[in-house]
């Protein structure tokens, strides 16, 4: 998949190329195959896609080995392009053309780090404290390790960037979070304006946070740790968690959801929200995150009596009666899973969150989409109009009853409140498939790719483009 790179990256490099060619090449034109080479990358690197620029200088280089100067922009045309093992022997070949440029050295080692070679946490030689490049790379690779406080502090260790990329504002955004939610509004408000497309995560961090200005530290912890918890990433919310227990120890919701969030790691973790519960038996929390915890360990069936305590203490419990519906749907029950789907709805009548997780599971499982789905999505749309994905839904239950002219209008509606929604493009590609437009399909199927190449919908998309194809 081509990587979209920067103006400024674009820029850069198409200058280290036009150095590397003047310094290489003599007043004579070069040989035609090694001039359309050149020409190639320059292309390439203007077009954004740095994986076609690094394949057209190695050809270069293989056409004319001499040609030396051509090792620093392959080696920045590699990085950019995510193939930092590519880059290595080209920033070698270029220290040996180059023996005087310490910026090198510190290039190696930001490749070498990317590659996974090179520990973040190693000590970093003098000369290279102030990369930016370096640090940023020892800093993502802290951060997939869990090791989120190392990672702040590569990023705001080393020298201010030349210009502020959206994806180190990002990161910078969610590490405040995680450490220092109270801080992190302005963060993530600068993180949010640099990103080229809508961030859910960043979206949901921002809205708690303004709705927790004035309020304490420990408020902006717990909301923090449960925005991150809604979008899946566990480790940060357990600092979130953390900070909010160290703020007040006393505090049992705290307390709770920090076990939660150790859950993947600690095999006693229900049992320690159980010893919880037995301190404060009437608090429905407690009840609900020990059965999410048996069932995502994978013993539904034990977290069937604990969620019917739950609703023993709290009968109009919708997260209740919605975690008892994933643990019938665990258990392989859908009727039962269906029936408390739809309690939980009804119990929580004005909140749409709980009309879309019953519109999806209809339209994921098969159960009655005319009688779940459809109205259920209508109620969703009906209650937040300003919902990509409630419109989303009900454009893809108008389309499995058949009304394809009807979801074609729903989904443009998606679609519009919400441009970078991947399945809301899948679903209309769908659409223009049944109308018969396989050119609309087609660039449907290409915006989902391009929107989140890696996600749910990209697998589906291409699928379908090749079935477009054959």
């Amino acid at each position: 998949m081509a990587t979209r790179l920067s103006p400024s990256v674009v820029r850069g490099l198409i200058l280290l190329l036009a150095a590397a060619i003047l310094v290489a090449l003599s007043p004579a034109a070069g040989p035609t195959r090694l001039s359309e080479q050149l020409a190639q990358a320059r292309t390439s690197l203007q077009r954004g896609d740095a994986s076609a620029a690094l394949l057209a200088l190695e050809t270069a280089l293989r056409l004319e080995p001499s040609l030396r100067p051509l090792h620093r922009p392959a080696a920045y045309a590699a990085l950019e392009a995510r193939d930092p093992a590519a880059a290595v022997p080209h920033i070698e070949q270029a220290m040996g053309a180059e023996p005087h440029a310490t910026d090198l050295e510190c290039l190696r080692l930001q490749a070498l780090t990317e590659a996974g070679v090179l520990a973040a946490s190693d000590i970093l030689p003098g000369v290279c404290l102030r990369s930016v490049g370096l640090r940023e790379s020892r800093a993502r690779a802290l951060f997939a390790e869990g090791e989120y406080a190392l990672a702040l502090a590569e990023l705001e260790g080393g020298a201010s960037p030349p210009r502020e990329d959206p994806e180190r504002l990002r990161l910078r955004a969610i590490l405040l979070a995680a450490l220092r939610p109270e801080s992190a509004l302005q963060a993530v408000i600068d993180a949010r304006q640099a990103g080229g497309r809508e961030d859910p995560l960043l979206a949901d961090l921002e809205a708690a946070f303004r709705t927790s200005i004035g309020s304490s530290a420990f408020d902006s912890a717990m909301l923090a740790g449960q925005v991150f918890l809604s979008h899946g990433d566990v480790r940060a919310a357990g600092l979130c968690f953390q900070r909010a227990t160290d703020l007040d120890p006393a505090d049992i919701a705290a307390r709770a959801y920090h076990v939660y969030a150790s859950s993947p790691t600690d095999p006693q973790a229900a049992s320690r929200l159980r010893t919880l519960r037995a301190e404060v038996p009437d608090l429905p929390l407690l009840y609900l995150l020990e059965a999410i915890v048996l069932r995502e360990g994978g013993f539904p069936s034990s977290a069937l009596p604990v969620l019917e305590a739950a609703l023993d203490v709290d009968p109009e419990n919708p997260a209740a009666w919605a975690e008892l519906g994933a643990t019938h749907l665990a258990l392989g029950e859908i009727a039962q899973a269906a029936h408390d789907y739809r309690l939980a709805a009804e119990t929580a009548i004005s909140d749409p969150a709980y009309w879309r997780l019953l519109a999806r599971f209809s339209l994921d499982h098969g159960v009655d989409p005319a009688g779940l789905a459809l109205p259920a999505a209508r109620n969703a749309v009906a209650l937040d109009p300003l919902d990509a994905e409630a419109w989303d839904l009900l454009g893809e239950a108008h389309l499995r009853q058949g009304d394809v002219w009807l979801a074609d209008r729903v989904l443009r509606t998606a679609i519009r409140i919400d441009p970078g929604s991947p399945a809301s493009h899948y679903h209309f590609g769908l659409v223009r498939l049944a109308l018969s437009d396989p050119l609309g399909a087609r660039t449907a199927f290409e915006t989902v790719l391009r929107i989140d190449p890696e996600g749910g919908y990209a697998d589906l998309a291409r699928r379908s483009l090749e079935t477009l194809a054959g």
